[in-house]
C-alpha cells in the first residue's frame, strides 16, 4: 500500500511511477507489404504523463572508450607494414640467400604483431575503465535504482521517495534522481551529474 503524498497529505491518487508507466507505454509491430518485400515496423507511444515520469535515459559512451577503439584500429592499419617488414628482416637473416620462402615470415610478422597490438590496447582499455569508472554511468544505474523507489501524486503532480518522504514536482523527476541526498541508509550520496 503506498504512503500518503508528502505534499498534500492525501493517498487517494498516489501510485508507483513505474506502474504509471508501464501502463501508459505501449509498443505495437507492424508487417507492410510492399510489391517484391515486406518491411516489419515497431513503435512506442506513451501517454504525456509516462512521458514525463520515463526512466532516465543511458548516457552516451565515454569518449575513453571511443579513443581506445580508434586507437586500436588505426594501430592495426599501422602494424601490418611493420610486421610484414619485420617478417622480411627476419627472413633475410635466417636465410641471406632468399631461397624458400621469405614471404611466410613476413606474413606471420603481418598476422602477430596487430593481434599482439589488440590484446594490449584491450588489457589498457580494461585498465582504464576499471581504475578510472565512467561517473555519468554511475550516476545513471543509482538513479534507476531510485526511478524504481519513486512515487507518483496524481492530485498536486508530485514525486517522492516514500522512505524518506523527500520529492518534487514531477517536471524536476530527473533533478530529484541525480541530485537527492542519499534515499535509503544503505544508499551512498547522489553524484551530481549534469545531463
Amino acid at each position: 500500500m503506498p504512503s500518503a503524498c508528502p505534499h498534500c497529505q492525501q493517498i487517494d491518487q498516489v501510485q508507483k511511477v513505474s506502474a504509471i508507466v508501464r501502463s501508459g507505454t505501449s509498443t505495437s509491430s507492424g508487417r507492410i507489404e510492399h510489391t517484391h518485400s515486406v518491411s516489419y515496423t515497431d513503435s512506442t507511444s506513451r501517454t504525456a504523463l509516462a512521458a514525463r515520469l520515463k526512466q532516465p535515459g543511458m548516457p552516451e559512451k565515454s569518449c575513453m572508450s571511443s579513443i581506445a577503439t580508434l586507437s586500436g584500429m588505426l594501430g592495426v592499419i599501422i602494424m601490418v607494414p611493420f610486421g610484414c617488414i619485420g617478417g622480411f628482416i627476419i627472413s633475410s637473416i635466417a636465410n641471406s640467400s632468399f631461397s624458400g620462402l621469405p614471404l611466410m615470415p613476413m606474413l606471420i610478422g603481418a598476422i602477430i604483431l596487430p593481434i599482439l597490438f589488440m590484446l594490449t590496447v584491450k588489457k589498457i582499455k580494461a585498465f582504464i575503465q576499471q581504475r578510472w569508472p565512467d561517473q555519468k554511468l554511475i550516476a545513471w544505474e543509482r538513479a534507476l535504482e531510485r526511478w524504481d523507489r519513486l512515487f507518483y501524486c496524481g492530485r498536486c503532480d508530485y514525486v517522492f521517495f516514500p522512505e524518506t518522504q523527500h520529492g518534487a514536482s514531477a517536471d524536476n523527476i530527473r533533478i530529484l534522481l541525480y541530485t537527492t541526498p542519499a534515499v535509503t541508509p544503505q544508499e551512498s550520496p547522489a553524484i551530481l551529474v549534469s545531463e
